[in-house]
């Protein structure tokens, strides 16, 4: 599945939802879960998909079409066509892009044009984790039935209520063998935020090992489209419409759009600066 990239549509009315997809450690299948969770919820809706790392991520490559554009690389914002409902975009793609020419494209209200914006944060508590995090209407913590990803999604909780104190995320746990795993490493999850960190956090379910998954993943098609009638694609759909059916965004039509936060987030707190906190989020349970 192959598309060429096209300008970005504009309209200054509409007022997306967000969500920050989020996992600190590489592996537990952050990018395939913000992938199948932006095409579930375009069935009938228009969604934007953002790969928010500086790095470039995984994204365009998992969906089978051309990376566009960068968007701090300024001019006319650009996104591929994923699905008839999703398109997807990039933060960066260079290392000259500018969070200045960045800026500028998310001022243009083309993200207005979308019902519903899926971020893809990227690995680690790092600047762009953080950015998006920070202003998403809603952050989607993934973790995986092992104890060094479980370990890793508190840190990444913690930094990110650094900033944001009263938010309660939402958690998913991957790859998981049985609904008693993933109810277990959900309860394990949830004690360590409700005893250190004073938070609760909500469980939107989990997503079952699956091979389809995995095959999908190789022929760069997502796996909601490539086996519909999955386990995996059933559960990532009833997801899907869990976060989609909650209430308007927080963000009101005259106030900053989300890229715009996200951007105007990595200028307050760039990348090496966001390194610092490693120590002291290891530094207690």
């Amino acid at each position: 599945m192959v598309a060429s990239t096209h300008t970005a549509a504009c309209s200054h009315t509409n007022v997306p939802r967000s969500v920050a997809v989020v996992g600190a450690k590489g592996g537990v299948g952050r990018s395939v879960i913000a992938l199948n969770l932006a095409v579930a919820a375009g069935q009938g809706r228009r969604v934007l998909l953002l790969d928010a790392t500086l790095s470039g991520g995984d994204l365009a490559t998992l969906a089978g079409v051309e990376a566009p554009a960068g968007l701090l690389r300024g001019g006319e914002p650009r996104v591929s066509r994923v699905t008839d409902g999703v398109d997807l975009a990039v933060l960066s793609t260079s290392p000259g892009d500018d969070i200045t020419a960045g800026l500028q494209a998310a001022n243009m209200g083309w993200e207005k044009a979308y019902d519903w914006i899926v971020a893809d944060t990227g690995t680690g508590i790092d600047g762009p984790a953080l950015a998006s995090a920070r202003v998403a209407d809603d952050v989607l913590l993934v973790v995986a039935p092992e104890m060094p990803a479980v370990a890793d999604g508190y840190a990444t909780l913690k930094a990110i209520r650094g900033h944001r104190p009263a938010l309660r995320a939402d958690c998913i746990v991957n790859m998981a063998e049985s609904a008693s795993e993933a109810e277990g490493v959900y309860d394990g999850l949830a004690d360590l935020a409700r005893s250190f960190l004073r938070a609760e956090i909500d469980n939107q379910g989990y997503i079952p090992f699956n091979r389809h998954v995995r095959v999908a993943a190789k022929s760069q098609t997502p796996f909601v489209l490539a086996f519909p009638s999955s386990p995996a694609a059933a559960a990532i759909t009833r997801i899907a419409t869990q976060l989609t059916e909650r209430s308007s965004p927080l963000r009101q039509p005259n106030e900053g759009a989300f890229l715009e936060g996200t951007l105007r987030s990595l200028v307050e707190y760039p990348p090496q600066e966001c390194l610092e906190p490693l120590q002291e989020v290891w530094a207690t349970p």
